[in-house]
This record gives C-alpha cells, sequence and structure tokens, in this order.
C-alpha cells in the first residue's frame, strides 16, 4: 500500500488506496481509496486524524459515517489543513477519490479518542456564508 494512504498510523480494516498522481513525500497527492464495509464494535473509540494540507474527497461510491454525518456516493468534502476528523467506518463500504494540497500527505493523530458514530448527526463544518444549506442533509439523486 503507498505511503499516501497510510500516514502515520495503519489504515482502517480492508482499505486499499492506489497512487494515480504525485509524491507523497514532498507534495500533493491524487489517491483512489477503497474501504471494505467496517463498523467496530459498540462503545469503540480512536484518535482522530490531522493532516498538513487541505484534503479534498469525492465519494464515487458507497458510503462513509464519521463525527460530522454519513455520507453516500456523490458526497463532495473539503477540509483546510490541521483540522481533526474521524474515526470512520462504513455500512457498505465505499470509493473514494482523494487529493490533497498545498503540503505534502501525511497522517498526525490527537490525543484524545471519540467514539465511531453509527448513526451520526449532520453538522457538516461549513463557511458562515454556507451554513443555510445544512437545514437539510443532502440526499443522493434518485435515477
Amino acid at each position: 500500500m503507498p505511503s499516501s494512504c497510510r500516514g502515520t498510523r495503519r489504515p482502517s480494516p480492508g482499505c486499499r488506496c492506489k497512487l494515480l498522481h504525485g509524491a507523497p513525500a514532498t507534495g500533493p497527492v491524487t489517491v483512489l481509496v477503497a474501504s471494505a464495509p467496517h463498523l467496530h464494535p459498540p462503545r469503540w473509540r480512536a484518535a482522530q486524524e490531522i493532516h498538513p494540507c487541505a484534503e479534498e474527497l469525492f465519494l464515487l461510491s458507497g458510503d462513509c459515517l464519521c463525527h460530522t454525518g454519513a455520507m453516500s456516493s456523490g458526497a463532495y468534502c473539503w477540509r483546510p489543513a490541521g483540522v481533526a476528523h474521524g474515526p470512520h467506518g462504513s455500512r457498505g463500504g465505499n470509493l473514494a477519490l482523494l487529493r490533497s494540497h498545498g503540503a505534502p500527505f501525511a497522517t498526525e493523530l490527537t490525543p484524545h479518542e471519540l467514539a465511531l458514530q453509527r448513526a451520526p448527526e449532520y453538522q457538516p463544518i461549513l463557511p458562515p456564508r454556507l451554513r443555510a444549506v445544512t437545514i437539510h442533509p443532502w440526499r443522493p439523486q434518485r435515477y
């Protein structure tokens, strides 16, 4: 597995990464990340991740659970550098396109731990000018 996916800790069980572009040790990367279904036992806790770079993620398929809500296929996330996030889980597995911006991709862990939320409340982190869109959670289109 490329070090761009690993950072300074082991990834979630069943996580696989494919480096598409970039050099993880020296600059931004573009990575495909695939995760198998994984929900940890009730009351399981883990440290949050922090990256020195901005992180952009587009969920191509599946679902992803974290402390700010659940994402489904088609969801997009932009996370500035230094923002703690996770732990993550997935009911059915997922495939995501991840890009880092502004610094090499690395992962540090917080000293505190949080429990994985199996039904997280929808509370995205957005700039003040976009808060109005948080009234209703995003739902995938039905075709």
